[in-house]
């Protein structure tokens, strides 16, 4: 047989309502706090799908040369440094500056590499 006092503590072991609102007052302050925090993802991934555009645009351009055996030319708007367009030559070589990328304080360099035509992505402004 259970006691009254036994009854008394077995009904007041749940929590009230005003205690589950205080604890999901604090959760959602704390989930606002990591969020501020967090950097923008949106930011990162935008960043990276316009890399991953700016490096196939150059292939295109790159492979279009070759099959045509005729100079194909990039007008570079973010390059790194000034050093007019990017060229693509029909043997398959390239010459032009760095592709430098900025978001949000955040920065990628897409590097020219001359012998193969290809633009690749480093870290860094």
């Amino acid at each position: 047989m259970t006691s009254p006092s036994d009854r008394r503590w077995h009904a007041r072991s749940g929590l009230t309502l005003l205690e589950t609102l205080v604890v999901l007052a604090i959760l959602v302050l704390v989930m606002a706090a990591v969020t501020k925090l967090r950097p923008n993802v949106s930011d990162s991934l935008s960043l990276e799908r316009t890399a991953a555009t700016r490096i196939e645009e150059t292939a295109r351009l790159r492979e279009a040369a070759i099959r045509s055996g005729v100079e194909t030319r990039l007008r570079v708007d973010d390059a790194c440094d000034e050093g007019g367009p990017i060229v693509f030559r029909p043997d398959g070589i390239a010459s032009g500056p760095d592709i430098c990328l900025e978001l949000n304080g955040r920065g990628l360099r897409l590097a020219l590499d001359p012998l193969t035509g290809r633009i690749m992505p480093e870290a860094g402004p």
